[in-house]
């Protein structure tokens, strides 16, 4: 679930503060390279963090895994929560493969 976004829509979204980008891999992954500005929360603690969201429910989320595999199941959970959301497509794979900034 969630619409499949370019890692260039994701740059613009970020550009004009309109997106919030979730890094759902888990802290060991995330840890060894990330979008800049991206918060980690690993899948298995999207449940009992989602309120920490709240303050982005005007942006749209763009949640970023490995290789944009496992986003769905945790755009559908935020979408239920009534996030507007989206992943990007062959998530942190793709970025950096487009030799696109990540930081340690």
């Amino acid at each position: 679930s969630g619409r499949n976004i370019s890692s260039r829509e994701l740059t613009a979204m970020v550009n004009r503060d309109e997106a919030f980008i979730l890094d759902i891999r888990s802290k060991k992954e995330f840890v060894t390279g990330h979008i800049v500005g991206s918060e980690n929360m690993p899948t298995d603690q999207l449940k009992t963090r989602m309120t920490e969201l709240d303050k982005h429910k005007e942006k749209t989320i763009i949640v970023v895994c490995t290789s944009g595999v496992n986003a769905g199941g945790a755009c559908s959970e935020l979408k239920k929560a009534g996030f507007t959301v989206a992943r990007l497509s062959g998530g942190i794979t793709g970025w950096r493969s487009e030799n696109l900034p990540v930081v340690k």
